[in-house]
Formats: structure tokens, C-alpha cells, sequence
């Protein structure tokens, strides 16, 4: 491991100080099976808060060696947040326990990269873990999304450190994404996770069909602009080959003619896509004021 790398990582080698006990019974608290915290509830919440901040500075690391590889550079938003206590009752309520939970903290990055530029940041991030005797498994919801959510997750899981989830998405996901959650604020976690579940209101119902119908429309949309991203960048690698300031080979420049022909057409193809990305993005906002100003008010569950 390099020095530099390590500075990344070694976080992951930390030794939290509490035990696993105590953050179940944290989250039992949350879910209101006991009357009191545990004494560490304050030392518990801190350690996650600082825990998300490294593995921010962590893929950062990694996504800036992608774009010195010549991947970017990449136009990035970044969050990160430990768990409400509402979301975790949810899922303690359904069976899980807070010291296994892989969100308890979580980052986010919106990149606006390819698809496989996205696998290729949590491929980085993978080695890296492991070389600080931490697991990092790689959730592909690319072309395996769950109820329309697509994205490239990392689970990273220290032994000593504890866990945290990474999440990296492109701007139309992460668009997407916002809009399904204000949705689920009406209707309740069980839209998140059954597969047949509709929302018995009809503007709500009609809503989850439009978001998965965009769902796969974007997914189409982005793994087509990366196919025309590989042949371009094979095109301007053409282009950029010098010739001669006396022309003596008409085929040469003939094949250069017909190479700008082309990325006139694929530059042609961007623009529209990106006034067709504009319209969607807007159509995703203006659903999530609807949502958040449906008339019974936010938060109340439809079902």
C-alpha cells in the first residue's frame, strides 16, 4: 500500500469504543423496545458521523484516479449522513439489528460519469479497503435495480471500524432517486421493497408507474451515450494524428472528412439528448413539489 493510499484508508484499521451490544441496544431504543439509550448513545452517533467523513475523503481519493487515468474530470455532488432514527426503527421493527446494518452511515456521490466509470471508482475503492483488512462488496444496480433504483453501491465492512455504505450514482439516478423518496414519504417503506406492491391513490399509483417507466428509459438513454462516448473517444484520437502541411495523400484526408462527418452527427445526437435530460430533470422537480404538497401534507401514509 502506498502512502499516500494509506492516508485514505487507514481509518478502516480504527477500533470503535463500544461494542456491538451497545449499538443493538441503541437501535432497540430507536425502535422503542427499551426506555433508555445506552450510556455510549452520544460516543455511538459521533463515531458514525466521523466514520462517514473519512470514507468520503476515500472516494474521493478514488475518483480522483479515475480522472488522472484520463477518465475526467467528472462534475461531482457528494453528501453523506448517519441513519434517522426513524429508518432505523423501520428496519429494526423488520428484523434487522443497528451493529449489522451496512447504512447506519452512508455517502453519496452524484457523478456524471458512464456507467462503467462508475463500477470502475468502486473497483478502486475495493483493493483499497481490502488492504486495510476491510471487506468491500460491490452492489451492481445498474442493470439490476431494485424497484427503479439504479446505482453502484459499496459495502464497506471493517471489523474494528464498523460499516458504511457508498453510494454512486449518475445525475439523472440521483434525480430519480430524490423524486421515488418524496414518493415513498406518501405512501409508506413497503413501495421500496415489494415488487407488486400500488399505492391505492390514483395520482400516486399513476406517479410510481411514470418513475419506473423513466427508470428503465434512463438507463437505455445512458448505456447508448456510452457506447457513442467509446467510438468518439476513438474518433478524436483519429483526428488528433498529425499530417503533413503539404497534402500529398487525398485518401488521408478523405477519412478525416468522414471522421468530422461523424462527430458532427454524435455531437448532433448529444445536444439533443442533453435538451431531453433537461426536460426529464425538469419534469422530476416539478413532481417532487407535487409530492411534497400533495394535499393531505408530508408524511402521511396513503395506505
Amino acid at each position: 500500500m502506498s502512502q499516500e493510499s494509506y492516508t485514505f484508508t487507514k481509518y478502516l484499521c480504527s477500533t470503535r469504543p463500544f461494542s456491538k451490544s451497545q449499538v443493538d441496544r441503541l437501535g432497540e431504543f430507536y425502535a422503542g423496545k427499551r426506555s433508555s439509550p445506552p450510556a455510549s448513545h452520544v460516543e455511538i452517533i459521533a463515531w458514525y458521523e466521523w466514520l462517514k467523513s473519512q470514507t468520503l475523503n476515500l472516494v474521493s481519493f478514488a475518483i480522483a484516479s479515475q480522472e488522472r487515468d484520463g477518465q475526467g474530470p467528472f462534475e461531482i455532488a457528494q453528501s453523506s449522513r448517519v441513519k434517522t432514527k426513524t429508518s432505523i426503527a423501520d428496519k429494526i421493527n423488520r428484523g434487522a439489528r443497528l451493529s449489522t446494518m451496512q447504512d447506519f452511515a452512508g455517502v453519496r456521490f452524484d457523478v456524471e460519469a458512464t456507467h462503467s466509470t462508475l463500477l470502475k471508482i468502486a473497483s478502486t475503492i475495493k483493493p483499497l479497503a481490502e488492504q486495510a483488512h476491510a471487506t468491500a462488496r460491490i452492489r451492481n444496480y445498474l442493470t439490476n435495480p431494485q424497484r427503479g433504483y439504479r446505482a453502484v453501491h459499496v459495502w464497506l465492512t471493517s471489523k474494528t471500524a464498523g460499516r458504511v455504505e457508498i453510494q454512486l450514482r449518475t445525475q439523472l439516478q440521483a434525480e430519480w432517486a430524490n423524486t421515488f423518496e418524496k414518493l415513498a414519504d406518501l405512501t409508506g417503506r413497503r413501495i421500496r421493497y415489494e415488487d407488486d406492491y400500488q399505492p391505492s391513490d390514483p395520482y400516486l399509483r399513476a406517479t410510481l408507474a411514470n418513475l419506473l417507466g423513466l427508470s428503465e428509459s434512463f438507463y437505455v438513454s445512458e448505456a447508448h451515450l456510452e457506447k457513442g462516448f467509446n467510438s468518439a473517444q476513438i474518433n478524436l484520437q483519429a483526428i488528433n494524428t498529425p499530417t503533413r502541411a503539404i497534402p500529398v495523400d487525398p485518401l488521408v484526408h478523405r477519412e478525416r472528412a468522414k471522421i468530422f462527418q461523424t462527430m458532427a452527427r454524435y455531437e448532433e445526437t448529444l445536444a439533443n439528448t442533453a435538451e431531453t435530460n433537461i426536460d426529464s430533470l425538469k419534469v422530476l422537480r416539478q413532481t417532487q413539489d407535487i409530492l411534497a404538497r400533495y394535499p393531505y401534507g408530508k408524511g402521511r401514509n396513503y395506505d
